[in-house]
């Protein structure tokens, strides 16, 4: 045999075995799939029974709950601009007007 020939048979040795743990891999990463899709419907399944028994009651909780963090969100905003307000005239003036206050 040619020494190419067992150069080329060596590196595709490597690259057959190379392949098969990737196909391991793979066949291991499809239980972890289809378990993930029958949690998925699983789910689903809950979302729409919950949404048939509480109906209207969940969508009231979703608004009240986005407005108040909206109103949060409004709160935080304001309280860092006002921080950064004090700190443009520097450290020190920060200082002397948070003991005054």
């Amino acid at each position: 045999m040619f020494p190419s020939c067992t150069l080329l048979l060596r590196l595709r040795g490597g690259k057959g075995r190379l392949r098969l743990n990737a196909e391991k891999k793979l066949r291991a990463e499809e239980e972890e799939r289809k378990l993930e899709k029958i949690a998925e419907e699983f789910l689903k399944k809950q979302s729409k029974s919950l949404k048939k028994k509480y109906g209207k009651d969940a969508d009231n909780y979703r608004e009240k709950y986005r407005e108040e963090t909206a109103k949060y969100i409004e709160e935080v905003e304001e309280a860092v601009k006002a921080s950064f307000d004090l700190c443009k005239g520097g450290k020190r003036r920060v200082l002397h007007e948070l003991e005054a206050g």
